[in-house]
């Protein structure tokens, strides 16, 4: 399974996680990184692949991606990097995709939930001029999604179809 493409999807995965943690933005450079090298493969074994539940699986999740970003409950590149992965997961797996990312989600915010309540008590009083606490540890900021997607995909790639480790 640890295949070049598997160690490249990860590798953007691991990427997107610590940039919308330092930024709360996802590049779109990432995001047709990983369209492009889904596509790359899917025509290196095109008689393997079923295109409309992979595209299905993509739309899917975009539709309800705007859906919760009209409810400001998303981000636009947490929608565009969940799409992106949902293509490559494909329709089966994509109850396998969504519960890792939910789970990993979860854990991710509790995590900074539990940072953000510390961090105030580990600066010092009063803070000194011009020395604030990073976006991330400050109280009433979202929280960067990236960090259950990116997890959570790498978890459920295992159980993505074996053709696309494969170059």
């Amino acid at each position: 399974m640890l295949s070049v493409v598997w160690i490249i999807f990860t590798a953007v995965m691991i990427a997107a996680v610590i940039i919308d943690l330092k930024s709360y933005r996802i590049p779109n450079s990432l995001v047709g990184a990983l369209l492009v090298l889904f596509s790359i493969v899917a025509a290196a074994h095109l008689s393997e692949v079923s295109w409309m539940e992979h595209i299905a699986a993509a739309l899917v999740v975009f539709g309800a991606g705007i859906f919760l970003y009209a409810l400001n409950q998303m981000g636009a590149g947490d929608v565009k990097l969940l799409s992106v992965v949902a293509l490559w997961s494909g329709i089966y797996p994509l109850p396998v995709l969504l519960f890792y990312v939910s789970l990993c989600g979860l854990v991710g915010m509790l995590v900074i939930l539990g940072l953000r309540m510390i961090a105030p008590r580990l600066q010092s009083h009063p803070p000194s001029e011009g020395r604030k606490l990073p976006r991330l540890l400050t109280k009433g900021q979202g929280i960067p999604y990236a960090i259950g997607i990116g997890p959570g995909a790498i978890i459920a790639s295992f159980s993505f179809s074996p053709w696309l480790w494969q170059v």
